[in-house]
């Protein structure tokens, strides 16, 4: 679906799931319940990877944080080899223009946080798929590179 879409959908598509999201944390406020088929739209790479990546400013306290830390910890332990370049595609697109400046530090320090536990293997993977197609993205390259010159120094 990713690769097909321009950058305007991808982002109008996020602005939909948002507002889906809204509606059916509010409804559910109120002990009502949202059809499941407007619930079952929140799910996807895009979607989870952007709710992952986004502080929720509501929630935000240490304990917030810490949990987010832990979660984003748990995304990098489940992403395999294979899954790699559809993680950087996935990634790039939430980093459009239209969308920058709208929570970056975190989506960035985020995104840092996968990349700089990847193990040399998945660092390769995502080197090779950041150079082809992550123009967006904001990873600090020193650090990937530090650890793939210290391997193959060894």
């Amino acid at each position: 679906m990713l690769k097909s879409c321009s950058q305007r959908y991808v982002v109008m598509i996020l602005i939909f799931f948002e507002l889906i999201n809204c509606l059916s944390n509010n409804i559910n406020k109120l002990s009502l319940s949202i059809d499941e088929k407007w619930d079952s739209m929140l799910h996807g790479d895009l979607w989870e990877l952007h709710q992952l990546l986004t502080f929720n400013y509501q929630n935000s306290n240490m304990e917030y944080d810490e949990t987010r830390k832990e979660a984003i910890k748990q995304y990098r332990k489940s992403l395999s080899t294979s899954k790699i370049k559809n993680f950087v595609q996935t990634a790039n697109h939430l980093f459009t223009d239209i969308t920058k400046n709208r929570n970056d530090f975190y989506s960035n320090e985020g995104i840092n946080l996968i990349v700089n536990q990847f193990d040399v293997e998945k660092l390769k993977v995502f080197l090779d798929e950041f150079m082809r197609c992550g123009p967006n993205l904001d990873v600090h390259p020193t650090k990937i590179l530090h650890v793939l010159n210290r391997k193959t120094d060894s």
